[in-house]
C-alpha cells in the first residue's frame, strides 16, 4: 500500500528531516522523509489483513492501518498525529558475507548539532578558501 499524508508533533506540523516509518509487528515495513509537514511515497509491503503502526522517530502514533489487496499501489491519504519529544536517529549499516543488518539508534537532539556543526564549519572554510576570500 502507498500513503502520504501531513505530520504533526503535538499539534505543530512535523520537523523537515524527520523519518516515518512503517512497522507490521517489530518488523520496518517502509519508511519516509517529513517535507513541509508532509511524508509521501510510503510503501508498505504486506498480507492482507496485517496491521500497520507508524512512527515518527522513536514516537508512536495511535493511528494504524490495515492492508488491503484492494488498495494496494493507490495512494491513500493518512494525516499522522504524534505527540512528545522527538529523539534524532543515527543509523549505521553493517555488512558480514551476504547479511546486511542496519541499526537506528536514537541520539538526543542536543547531541546533532555537535555533530553538524564541525561539517557545516569545514564546508565555508572550503568554499571560502576557493574564492580567495
Amino acid at each position: 500500500m502507498l500513503f502520504e499524508g501531513a505530520v504533526t508533533l503535538s499539534g505543530t506540523p512535523a520537523p523537515d528531516g524527520a523519518m516515518v516509518t512503517a512497522k507490521v509487528g517489530e518488523e520496518v515495513r517502509g519508511t519516509a522523509m517529513v517535507s513541509n509537514g508532509r511524508y509521501d511515497g510510503l510503501t508498505v509491503n504486506g498480507a492482507s489483513g496485517e496491521t500497520i503502526s507508524f512512527y515518527l522517530n522513536n514516537l508512536v502514533s495511535s493511528q494504524t492501518a490495515t492492508i488491503e489487496d484492494g488498495k494496494r499501489g493507490l495512494p491513500q491519504v493518512m494525516d499522522l498525529a504524534f505527540t512528545g519529544t522527538l529523539a534524532a536517529l543515527t543509523t549505521t549499516t553493517a555488512i558480514s558475507g551476504t547479511e546486511t543488518q542496519t541499526i537506528t539508534t536514537p541520539i538526543p537532539e542536543f547531541a546533532v548539532a555537535w555533530l553538524v556543526m564541525p561539517a557545516i564549519l569545514g564546508l565555508a572554510l572550503l568554499l571560502l578558501r576557493r574564492t580567495g576570500r
